[in-house]
């Protein structure tokens, strides 16, 4: 007789406690159980490992010629990614002055505000060639310049046996790709070159908690003042217009619609991106009470933070020309940035964990059906992702709400008992670029906590 697998618990010890003294062991489809002759049945003994088959993502469809095109106009872009440039290092410093600072060149305006961050602004002309400051809407266009490396130095990168997807040579602990985020940068230098209007911001110290867009909500956001958007250059994959970040919405759906149409006009139907509401958090998020419209984009990286990392250049190629080409005179400018519209139907929650993680903030109304343990304040929220020190942040402590939610969060994540849950909660992306060099995927984290992987990720369950 054949006994199916029971994952279960209870199924299991009903099997085990039914199924007949008839050998010492019982080896089943997936299982073996030895026979315990003191209780007088099988007992498991062994639940092998099912093998999973390795997610290969597909590449973005070229043509001969688009390939051509693309390898002739990324020299650059391999340059970029041969810089390991993690925040407050040398490295980043003298990569910032050779593939940032160089664009004062081409700008019409170009500021360096008081954490470091630069701003280029590249005015709008009429037919006439003279400058139309006035021509609406006002976008704001985002990236950052440091990586998660462990230390800073030089990398190689190659392109793989697909002849567009880049990767690293060797892969090493606390090394990556850095196309998150050196693919953003790259795009924005190209529209830069290429003058399409705007305003272009090179973030500094996004991987260690949005420091610097945080430096600017709080004490320079009137430079945000006249913006109608923000949209950040800073998402995995080939497919996402990020709508929600943290669970919050960021952009409405008539802007996202009239981007979207504009991407894939631009671009003969090649960019096909698709709203997505699993946002994490980048740049952006520090705007979203201060610009209307405030978004992240697809670039092509996938397996970030880790040495595994690699990038679609056939994709980024496809959409630095559509960037270039597109008419976004015709952007939607709808959501009030005053109020707040939490996502409830996402599959993350308000701090942009998966569903089921626990009791945490997803606005006001969430907590109607009595269903969450802990009502922390709306301020909480907007302070998560700030990875160094936010606890002990005393700009944040000047606030009651935010005191107590930080309060609440010492209760709820016990952080003073525990020192090693205190450093993952503090740095999530280290702890995951751990989990990675030991070969944890996203899924097998999930299945270990009994909680669903968003449909979003299912086919990256390498990342």
């Amino acid at each position: 007789m054949t006994y199916a697998a029971t994952p279960l618990a209870p199924a299991l010890q009903h099997l085990t406690r039914t199924m007949p003294a008839s050998a010492q062991y019982k080896v089943t489809d997936m299982n073996t159980y030895r026979y315990n002759k003191k209780r007088k049945e099988h007992q498991l003994v062994s639940v092998p490992a099912v093998p999973r088959p390795k997610y290969v993502p597909p590449v973005f469809p070229m043509s001969a010629g688009d390939l051509e095109a693309m390898h002739n106009g990324t020299g650059e872009l391999l340059s970029i990614l041969s810089w390991m440039r993690p925040d407050k290092t040398q490295a980043e410093a003298d990569f910032v002055r050779l593939y940032v600072a160089d664009l004062q060149a081409l700008a019409d305006v170009y500021r360096v505000d008081g954490f470091g961050n630069i701003w280029v602004t590249i005015d709008p002309v009429t037919n006439e060639g003279a400058r139309d400051v006035a021509t609406s809407p006002s976008i704001l266009f985002s990236c950052h310049t440091d990586t998660m490396h462990s230390v800073g130095g030089r990398q190689d990168v190659e392109f793989k046996a697909d002849n567009q997807t880049l990767g690293l040579v060797q892969k090493k602990p606390g090394r990556c790709l850095g196309a998150d985020d050196g693919a953003g940068l790259w795009l924005m230098r190209e529209m830069i070159r290429a003058r399409v209007p705007g305003s272009y911001v090179f973030h500094r110290a996004e991987e260690v908690g949005r420091l610097g867009s945080t430096w600017v909500e709080r004490n320079d956001s009137k430079r945000l003042a006249g913006f109608d958007a923000c949209i950040a250059f800073d998402r995995k994959g080939t497919d996402n217009l990020i709508t929600h970040q943290m669970g919050q919405r960021g952009i409405s759906d008539a802007f996202a619609d009239s981007f979207l149409g504009s991407l894939k006009r631009a671009s003969d139907g090649k960019v096909s991106l698709v709203h997505d509401d699993t946002g994490s958090y980048t740049d952006s998020y520090s705007y979203f009470d201060y610009i209307a419209e405030c978004c992240n984009v697809s670039i092509g990286y996938r397996s970030e933070h880790g040495p595994n990392e690699t990038l679609d250049v056939g994709y980024l190629w496809s959409l630095r020309c559509a960037m270039i080409r597109a008419d976004f005179s015709g952007l939607k400018i709808e959501r009030d940035p005053t109020v707040q519209d939490y996502g409830y139907g996402s599959g993350w929650d308000g701090f942009g964990w998966p569903k089921g993680a626990g009791g945490v903030y997803r606005g006001a109304d969430a907590y109607a059906d009595g269903d969450y343990d802990y009502d922390l304040p709306k301020s909480y929220g907007r302070g998560m992702g700030r990875i160094s020190s936010w606890r002990e942040d005393e700009l944040a402590r000047k606030d009651k709400a935010s005191k107590q939610a930080i309060d609440a969060a010492d209760d709820y994540f016990g952080a003073e008992d525990d020192r090693l849950t205190t450093l993952c909660r503090e740095f999530p992306s280290v702890a995951a670029t751990i989990l990675q060099d030991v070969g944890i995927t996203a899924m097998d984290f999930m299945e270990s906590i009994g909680i669903g992987y968003p449909e979003d990720d299912v086919s990256e369950a390498s990342n």
